[in-house]
């Protein structure tokens, strides 16, 4: 099986280049990646070389795992200050964006996973501890790290019974698991399921999103154009959106008796994207980027055209739509709860326990098209008894669950 996991990797490795004639995001995953290894050895300092520096390795897939992880890298770089922190990305999406990150002393592409190159990158960085975030598994890396008896552990990992490790197929992915020593585990279902296989090196400890988000909502400082841009309007923040959910916004935007402004920010950010956006209300939509007086004032609808202000966004908002729910499944919705904002999306959103959990509550609604929608917004705007009590309910759930971050870092400062 391990020689048809590693010819995987070269035929992925292929189609990669393949995809990189028409791909942006696949030509910076192959250029980011060109001259790799000499700029690691460049960027090592001597006591690495020398193998007396201490050095923390937390891998994560793109940009989602990264803000999962964020309390965790800000505790360490708190509470270790002459720890030495790399940090790798698999995608280009979480690289681009986090390659300045002031929690990481060194920011890579993640090199492709073979034995050669694996064992390069052990020799050059030699970590005391690895973390990888969620599901971000590579087996390759896993057995030289297990043969060099460096401690593994998984942040705010989930399992489901569906995942290809669970099944008859997937034997040989879940042996492998064993070499992991702790999995931090978001809930007791996951729990249950790796007791289940043999499984037992595990805390529950919950997700560290809801630290990380919480204390977004504590520190988040003004935007004043956002502020001005939205007076005394009441404000839908939608975040993360695709074409499937501007759709439903139409409803919305198209009734001005609802007298409220829009933030639509698209979970793609390129002109295409935003074009298609301006085609939804022409003459009264602006681009964040472009904002003046004058058109805060007379637009109805914002762009966000820009990278990394949405979770501080919603602290302007009266109620939030996130995006995704007519795809792969829906974006992050906890940025939004924790601001208080009652919450609308998509049905694709059975694989998200805090969305199920917010539906339970009554904190968040699936909508599946836009008169929906529109009933349920206008419901809110007009009772606002009833906007209050789903917005308390969004809270305060953030609240509860937040703590998984020092259940963690508990356990990581024995090792450390």
């Amino acid at each position: 099986m391990r020689f048809f996991y590693i010819l995987f990797l070269h035929l992925y490795l292929a189609g990669i280049h393949v995809a990189a004639v028409t791909s942006s995001k696949a030509r910076l995953w192959i250029t980011g990646r060109r001259g790799l290894f000499t700029r690691m050895e460049q960027a090592a300092s001597a006591d690495f070389k020398n193998k007396a520096a201490s050095v923390f390795w937390l891998h994560c897939a793109s940009l989602g795992e990264y803000e999962q992880s964020r309390s965790i890298l800000e505790s360490i770089r708190r509470d270790y200050p002459n720890k030495r922190i790399l940090l790798t990305f698999f995608s280009p999406s979480g690289y681009e964006n986090c390659k300045s990150s002031p929690y990481a002393d060194y920011v890579f592409y993640l090199p492709i996973p073979t034995p050669a190159n694996v064992r390069r990158f052990l020799d050059i960085w030699n970590p005391e501890l690895v973390a990888f975030v969620r599901s971000e598994y590579w087996y390759t890396f896993m057995r030289e790290l297990s043969g060099k008896n460096v401690p593994m552990v998984v942040l705010s990992a989930i399992f489901r019974p569906g995942q290809y490790q669970f099944r008859i197929s997937g034997l040989w992915f879940r042996r492998q698991l064993h070499r992991i020593n702790c999995f931090f585990l978001q809930d007791e279902a996951s729990a249950t399921l790796l007791k289940k296989y043999g499984i037992d090196q595990h805390m529950v400890c919950g997700d560290t999103r809801f630290d990380r988000v919480r204390t977004l909502s504590l520190q988040a400082e003004p935007i004043p154009k956002i502020a001005h841009f939205a007076g005394n309007s009441k404000l839908m923040v939608a975040g993360s959106t695709w074409p499937a959910d501007e759709a439903l916004l139409k409803n919305l935007i198209g009734d001005p008796s609802l007298k409220l402004k829009y933030i639509i920010a698209p979970h793609e950010v390129n002109l295409s994207r935003i074009h298609q956006i301006e085609k939804i209300a022409p003459g009264k939509t602006v681009r964040y980027s472009k904002l003046s007086d004058r058109m805060a004032s007379s637009a109805d609808i914002m762009i966000l055209d820009t990278i990394g202000l949405l979770s501080k966004v919603y602290q302007y908002g009266h109620i939030a739509y996130i995006g995704g729910g007519f795809g792969k499944g829906i974006h992050n919705i906890l940025e939004a709860a924790t601001w208080g904002l009652p919450i609308f999306f998509g049905p694709n959103y059975k694989k998200f326990a805090e969305a199920k959990d917010l539906i339970n509550r009554e904190g968040a609604r699936m909508v599946s098209d836009g008169k929906t929608l529109h009933a349920h917004v206008s419901e809110l705007l007009k009772d606002n008894r009833l906007h209050q009590r789903k917005a308390k309910i969004c809270k305060d759930y953030v609240v509860e669950k937040s703590g998984a971050t020092e259940k963690i870092m508990k356990h990581l400062r024995q090792r450390l």
